[in-house]
Order: C-alpha cells, then sequence, then structure tokens
C-alpha cells in the first residue's frame, strides 16, 4: 500500500474527535430512518443487495487500527475477518407496527455503542410497519461521515432506478490488504508529522510573497480566534436542564412539516430555511420549557450549528469537513415574527463576527496536534460553555431512492448527543417535507413527545403570523405518492 494511500486513510483531526469524545454514556453515532412502499425484501436478499454495493463505499470493509503509544491519529485498515451478517440485521415490529413501535425500536438500537474491533456501521432491516411499509434504521459513526457526506452515501448504498438490480456482489474476490504492525504503524505516523511539516513551511515560504494577504489573513484569524474566546469566557450558554449527566439510553422522537408551507413563512417573513427551523426550534423550546417550570424572561439558549466547509461539487462519501456555529435562540419573544426576525439577526451578527474563521482555525491547529492533545482540545468542540444544543440541518437526497425496486417514501436524520447534552434536534428535507428528528435520554427528558407536540404548535403559529392562514394538518397519506425530486431549487442558488 503507497505511503499516499495510507495517508488518504488516517483519520482528520475533525473524524478523530468523535472518537476521542466517545465514553459509556456519550454515544458518537449517528444515522437515518428510512421508510419505504411494499412489502419487505426477505433478510439474505437484502443482506446480499448490501453487499453488492459495498465496492461503491469501500471503507464499510474497514475498522480503526491505533498506533502504538498514540503517536498519531488512528488509520483505517481492511477487515480481514469481515462479514456482512455482523452489520445487517432483522427486527419485527409486532403487525401491524406503528411509528411510535419503529421510534421505540430505534432509540434501544440508538442506546448501544459500535464494538470498535468491526466496522463502525449498520442497517437493520425493520418488517411489520403497518400500511404496507418496512423501514430500515442505520446506523453509522460519526467519524465516518458528517451530514454532507452521509446524505451522499445513501444515494450511492440505495438505488436510483425503481427496477431491481442482481444483488451478486460486484467484488466477489475482495481481498484485504495485511494489517500493518506496531512499528509501521508508529513509522508511519512520524513520517507524516515530518511531511505536513515541510508542506507548512513551504506554504510560508510561498506566502512570503505576497505578505499583504498573510497580513490579512492573520488578523481575520485572530479576530476570529477572539470572537470564539469572548463566548467561552464572557458570554457562555446558560445552565439549564439540558445540560446535564446523561446516561447510555436514548429516546426518539419524529414530526414532519410541509416544507411547501415552511417556504410560504420564509417567502412572506425573509430570511433563510435555516432561520425558519431555528425560530420553530426556539418557540418549541420556550413552550417546552414553560411545561417544566423553567423561566424563559430573559434566557437565550445557544445551538451548534454544523456548517459544511466542502467545496462546491464535493461529493465525498466519507469523512467530515464541518465547522460550526453558535446560534442564539430566544425563549422570551413571544411574537412568532419578531423572534424569526431576532433568529435571522443573530444569525447574521454571527455570520459576520468571524466566528466561523475562528473555529476553522481550532479545528486547523488540532490537525497538527498529538493525540493526546486533541484528546483535550477536541471537548471544546461541544462544550457547554458554548452549546445547549445541536440543531443540524440537512438537504435530503435530491432523487429519488429505491431498495430492490421498492420505493422510499420517507427519511428521517439522526443526530448525536454528546457529553452533558439531554437533547439533539437533526433536521432534513426530503421530497415535499421537512422533517424534525428529535434525540434524547429519557431519563433527563421523559417528555420528549411533549416537544414534539410543541413544536407542531410554534410551526403552526410561526405559519399562520406570517401568511394570516391557518396551518393545515401535513397529511401522513402524502407517503403514498409516487417519489419525486426533494426540491426543484436550484442548489446553487439555495434557499438555505
Amino acid at each position: 500500500m503507497s505511503n499516499e494511500l495510507k495517508r488518504k486513510d488516517r483519520l482528520s483531526a475533525l473524524d478523530a474527535s468523535f472518537l476521542a469524545l466517545e465514553h459509556t454514556n456519550t454515544h458518537m453515532h449517528a444515522g437515518a430512518f428510512l421508510i419505504f412502499d411494499g412489502q419487505p425484501p426477505e433478510y439474505s436478499q437484502f443482506a446480499a443487495y448490501i453487499e453488492s454495493r459495498l465496492h461503491l463505499a469501500p471503507r464499510f470493509r474497514q475498522k480503526l487500527a491505533f498506533p502504538p503509544f498514540g503517536v498519531a491519529r488512528p488509520i483505517w485498515i481492511d477487515d480481514v475477518n469481515f462479514n456482512i451478517h455482523h452489520h445487517v440485521q432483522q427486527a419485527d415490529l409486532p403487525h401491524p407496527g406503528s411509528e411510535k413501535e419503529l421510534q421505540e425500536l430505534a432509540g434501544q438500537i440508538f442506546s448501544k455503542q459500535f464494538d470498535r474491533t468491526r466496522p463502525l456501521w449498520e442497517f437493520s432491516l425493520v418488517r411489520g410497519l403497518s400500511e404496507n411499509r418496512f423501514a430500515v434504521i442505520w446506523k453509522i459513526h460519526h467519524s465516518l461521515i458528517d451530514g454532507v457526506s452521509g446524505v451522499n452515501l445513501l444515494t450511492v448504498l440505495f438505488s436510483l432506478e425503481s427496477a431491481p438490480k442482481a444483488t451478486e456482489p460486484q467484488d466477489q474476490h475482495w481481498i484485504p490488504h495485511p494489517e500493518q504492525s506496531g512499528m509501521e504503524m508508529i513509522i508511519d505516523g512520524v513520517k507524516e508529522q515530518l511531511q505536513k511539516i515541510q508542506s507548512t513551511l513551504r506554504s510560508m515560504v510561498g506566502a512570503a510573497k505576497h505578505p499583504l494577504d498573510v497580513f490579512r489573513n492573520i488578523v481575520e484569524t485572530m479576530g476570529g480566534l477572539r470572537e470564539v474566546a469572548h463566548a467561552l469566557f464572557f458570554n457562555p450558554a446558560p445552565d439549564t436542564y439540558l445540560n446535564v449527566r446523561i446516561g447510555p439510553n436514548r429516546r426518539i422522537e419524529w414530526v414532519k412539516f410541509d416544507f411547501e408551507q415552511l417556504k410560504q413563512v420564509q417567502n412572506a417573513a425573509g430570511g433563510t430555511v435555516n432561520d425558519v427551523v431555528l425560530a420553530v426550534v426556539a418557540a418549541a423550546l420556550a413552550k417546552f420549557s414553560h411545561r417544566r417550570g423553567q423561566r424563559t424572561e430573559g434566557l437565550k439558549l445557544f445551538s451548534m450549528v454544523p456548517v459544511s466547509t466542502r467545496a462546491a461539487g464535493d461529493c465525498s462519501l466519507f469523512g467530515g469537513s464541518t465547522t460550526v456555529i453558535r446560534s442564539p435562540l430566544p425563549l422570551d419573544v413571544k411574537d412568532p415574527i419578531q423572534l424569526l426576525r431576532d433568529v435571522r439577526r443573530g444569525m447574521v451578527e454571527v455570520k459576520e463576527s468571524g466566528q466561523i474563521t475562528g473555529t476553522k482555525a481550532i479545528s486547523d491547529i488540532n490537525d497538527f496536534l498529538p493525540p493526546i492533545l486533541l484528546d483535550q482540545t477536541s471537548r471544546l468542540n461541544f462544550s457547554t460553555r458554548l452549546f445547549n444544543l445541536i440543531v443540524t440541518n440537512m438537504h435530503g437526497p435530491q432523487t429519488p431512492l429505491y431498495l430492490l425496486g421498492r420505493p422510499l417514501l420517507d427519511l428521517r436524520a439522526i443526530t448525536l448527543l454528546p457529553k452533558r447534552h439531554a437533547l439533539a434536534i437533526a433536521v432534513i428535507s426530503f421530497r415535499d417535507s421537512i422533517n424534525f428528528s428529535f434525540i434524547a435520554d429519557p431519563d433527563v427528558l421523559p417528555d420528549l413527545q411533549m416537544l414534539r407536540e410543541d413544536t407542531e404548535r410554534a410551526f403552526a403559529e410561526l405559519h399562520q403570523a406570517a401568511t394570516g392562514e391557518a396551518k393545515p394538518s401535513f397529511d401522513g397519506d402524502d407517503d403514498k405518492k409516487t417519489p419525486q425530486t426533494g426540491s426543484s431549487e436550484n442548489p446553487s442558488r439555495s434557499p438555505w
């Protein structure tokens, strides 16, 4: 194996940080729930289908290897004992299974951590769902993907064509590379660090030819770091019931809305789709906090909103390429339109403050740190002094997807719960809907279904305030429509 390939297989500092942050009660996996129309395939047929796609996603046959003494970040190596049946399971709901029972099953699956001696992903084929449907629950470690690469991966693993394809593996003669010895991993790690230093020095020499640009970059970076430091020490996130010690168990709820109605709010009141999403979350959390006896006067939560740093057209299937922004969520604004304006203003101020540049600089610095220091600095990523909860908003697949000829009807995303974060929210658009998914520690938030109801009310109130029309309930029977493109928007003119 060439040195170039080895370098590609080493985890970035961002990806390695998800391993460093994982502990007994802190699971660093994410995933999705896919609901298909029709009778489910047999387990053997489904397992064969997934195996037939693995040549398109070769990292699915790789596991982690940790260099001795922590001299370098982990690498991905071929799993010489790879077995598809370790990663594809089957579960049956009592027929006719409801979505509530599906959510309970998903909570059980997401409560268990991965075995790190194997590739860090799994699919569960769920049979018995009502209305002639079945589900696939996908769980994958966040060290493998981010939101964008996760969506890209779904479009590769599932077919773009309705006609079923043969499921014989395309690479039946896959031969794994032999594992490296500990000494080889040490030597490679040291070489890579030296090469990185040399590359940096060459870049510095080249940059010296353009001192004005260098000065501007330094000023911009220092300004961004100052913004992050100011938020950390002088404007910390408030201490709330959302930021307590959590256990290993997870509960999941979800709700979906008509995407066109969300766009109506955006068109009437201004801002972006993401602004509308955050305003709905803020209003819902205000209602939910009142239920729990939390005073909201003057209370402003801070959400961690991931932002992709990928170049336009980057269709990578693996690895993370994100930074984050710290979005304020005021809980004391009663008027829905004023709340949306405040959220929009807060997002503009954050983007103009240079905070994104600061968090990106921290990520770049982490890339040079040895693993023992990276373990410490990575805790800043999800520090409760900066953030109360994650709110991630993603574009879903923009083309119809099929599993062995069965059309994908609905898609929900799930994110992770960092340390001392009892709640996280993932939002994804798909077809004509936008889906909110909530994951929480049920011992801290046993009333999570109330937050789902509060989110429905918050969206209805915002829609009515923006359009003057009462929002009709979203018709769940729309699941039966023929699959279509999730959005007709030109991606280059995204409303996000």
